[in-house]
């Protein structure tokens, strides 16, 4: 690595922070996830030597690609990281206590919540594998559209319309339950 390497990386950094920054927050939505990639992309450009001028349409498209492997790279071994827990853990499941704040309620606000989380869950049973597992990565784990679509290899269209008809046969389920 030369300094005129870490002089445009600096140059890079100052110009297309802002721009990297947005086009990670298409994949991920945790500030702090977003945050440690973006440091990732700059770091990764310095060790493989990059130096170019900085205000080109070259350095930009680099950046973009570059900024774009990594969020799919770690996507990809997110996803593969997901797929050998739920082989070593097949019956996950989400404590309660996490969904409902029990310090903040009075009891009797507590087991209301809890009566209702324990519907909702009931009725999420009731459903299909897949749609499970994509209500519960929506809802439960703030996954994006985009990171949902990655996962499962199709459009972020398909899953936006998929989830759509799921929260319909919830509600319809959710209210049969309450009647």
């Amino acid at each position: 690595m030369n300094n005129k390497s870490s002089d445009c990386i600096a140059q890079c950094y100052i110009l297309y922070g802002t721009y990297v920054k947005k086009i990670i927050a298409r994949f991920y939505s945790d500030k702090d996830e977003i945050e440690d990639i973006f440091h990732d992309v700059f770091l990764n450009l310095l060790h493989a030597g990059f130096y170019n001028d900085p205000h080109s349409r070259k350095t930009k498209n680099y950046i973009i690609k570059a900024t774009r492997n990594v969020c799919i790279s770690r996507m990809r071994s997110e996803i593969i990281r997901q797929k050998y827990c739920n082989n070593k853990n097949p019956v996950a499941f989400i404590d309660i206590e996490t969904v409902t704040d029990v310090q903040s309620k009075d009891i009797g606000d507590t087991v209301i919540d809890g009566m209702i989380v324990s519907t909702l869950y009931d009725v999420i049973d009731e459903l299909e594998h897949d749609e499970q597992k994509l209500i519960l990565d929506k809802y439960f784990h703030n996954k994006r559209y985009i990171q949902l679509a990655a996962e499962q290899g199709i459009s972020y269209h398909c899953v936006k319309k998929k989830l759509l008809t799921i929260n319909k046969k919830l509600k319809q389920k959710l209210i049969n339950a309450l009647t």
